[in-house]
């Protein structure tokens, strides 16, 4: 074969696989219509927060915003900033992994019919989101959840439900011996 000739050959090769390289292989997967997207299981300011309600087990804890302060409900006390500063920002909405649906028919498949807990939020407004949790995912990284009344089930982080329901657990009471003294990192 001709020099001149398997030249022209590798160089259009080349071409070609450049044009693979840069182009093709960069453009977006294409997605069907049916797949559901659902980037936040729902998301409110921060400022918009008044009363946070946390049930879990058979444990209940509320907690209310009394000019920029939050305190027990029940008792006014304050809650210790340490361990509270950031549960009202978990608050504000959790990123979901997946919209499971929109359509929720099946309530009991998922643990949304006897919810192991339930988080109310009461906003500025008056507003009321009453969020119920469900049974984990089986590889337990994720928690499946619903909002009262809408019928979407979502996936959110099985870390985001732990946080929350730490608090119902063990509530963060103010001890004026260690509220003060700053929290060391490892």
């Amino acid at each position: 074969m001709n020099y001149r000739i398997s030249f022209i050959l590798i160089v259009i090769a080349l071409i070609i696989s450049i044009y693979v390289g840069f182009f093709e292989l960069r453009k977006p997967p294409k997605t069907d219509g049916e797949k559901l997207e659902a980037p936040w299981f729902y998301d409110i300011g921060y400022d918009e927060l008044s009363i946070l309600d946390i049930t879990y087990q058979e444990n209940n804890e509320s907690f209310t915003k009394i000019n920029g302060q939050w305190t027990f409900t029940e008792s006014g006390d304050k809650v210790d900033l340490n361990r509270w500063s950031g549960i009202p920002l978990l608050f504000t909405g959790p990123r979901s992994s997946r919209l499971i649906t929109n359509d929720l028919t099946n309530p009991e498949e998922y643990g949304i019919d006897n919810p192991t807990a339930e988080y109310i939020i009461t906003l500025k407004t008056g507003n009321i989101l009453k969020i119920l949790v469900g049974t984990q995912t089986p590889d337990q990284a994720s928690s499946y959840v619903s909002l009262d009344g809408r019928g979407s089930l979502f996936l959110v982080p099985a870390s985001w439900t732990i946080a929350i329901n730490d608090i119902a657990l063990n509530p963060p009471y103010y001890d004026p011996n260690t509220a003060d003294q700053p929290i060391i990192g490892p």
